[in-house]
């Protein structure tokens, strides 16, 4: 690759590709792993589920449906 401490054309060339191939790589890893995390909108909708699955089999009272569905809806 090396000579003389000259670079030809093909070794700037091979350099380049593998540098925006380790950018595109590193672009790609960042953005599935931004993408795979939930939400805090997504986990407050799924602790709502759970929370009407109790009430609707008697796991919990009216009221205390009302006081975690209440804690569940305040601003965070």
């Amino acid at each position: 690759m090396f000579c003389d401490g000259d670079m030809s054309l093909g070794s700037w060339i091979w350099m380049a590709v593998l540098w925006f191939g380790f950018l595109g790589l590193l672009a790609a890893v960042v953005v599935s792993v931004s993408r795979s995390r939930p939400s805090r909108s997504d986990s407050a909708l799924d602790a709502r589920a759970i929370l009407d699955a109790l009430l609707a089999r008697g796991g919990v009272t009216v009221d205390e449906y009302r006081e975690r569905r209440a804690i569940l809806e305040e601003p965070r």
